[in-house]
């Protein structure tokens, strides 16, 4: 069994073509994805207890190595029918509204928070959770704004309510990334396994 650590912002915009291909080319693989603190991640790497992590996890250490999938922007979401949905959005509108923050370890969430806290929103921080999959319930009964990567809003707009609007704010641009350990860089099923994960996204 390949165990795997993954952050649920990606996946299920990623994995759920993975699965399917791995079914046909390689049945006897199984794949668990798990969610840890960061430092449980790292020591699971460096143990093999863990193959590979994806998200976006710039607080890695340095013996990690790294492969990019893709580059991401964050966007705003909301419900469909809130006050902001039908114009466009400017910079003065998002201190008029309370927000959403995910705060996931070793996550860019402290760049979004930082953002808000630039720009005067801090007190408007009204809601902060841990995962990302259960943000849309908390917005399609309310008015809360939620800054968000982009690739997950658009997958998570088509099972919800939510209108994706343009930032009108510059947040930095973000890589999406395969994670593994030194020593298991040159270990043929790790090699295997992440890049028929990277080919598969690539697609």
């Amino acid at each position: 069994m390949l165990l795997s650590r993954f952050q649920d912002d990606f996946t299920g915009r990623l994995l759920p073509s993975v699965i399917k291909r791995l079914a046909i080319e390689a049945p006897e693989v199984k794949i668990r994805t798990v969610f840890k603190p960061l430092d449980e991640t790292v020591h699971g790497l460096a143990e093999g207890q863990i193959d590979l992590a994806l998200g976006f996890l710039p607080s890695l250490e340095s013996s990690i190595h790294k492969r990019t999938l893709l580059k991401q922007n964050y966007v705003c979401v909301m419900r469909k029918g809130h006050p902001l949905a039908s114009r466009p959005l400017g910079a003065s509108q998002l201190l008029d509204y309370d927000h959403l923050l995910v705060e996931t370890s070793g996550s860019g969430h402290l760049a979004l928070e930082r953002a808000l806290v630039d720009m005067g929103a801090r007190r408007r921080i009204k809601l902060r959770i841990p995962q990302y999959l259960s943000a849309p319930h908390f917005l399609i009964d309310s008015d809360l704004l939620w800054m968000a990567p982009a690739i997950l809003a658009e997958t998570l707009a088509k099972h919800f309510p939510l209108k994706i609007v343009r930032l009108p704010i510059q947040l930095p641009d973000f890589e999406v990334a395969l994670y593994w350990h030194e020593r298991f860089h040159r270990e043929p099923a790790n090699q295997w396994l992440r890049t028929f994960i990277a080919g598969e996204v690539h697609k």
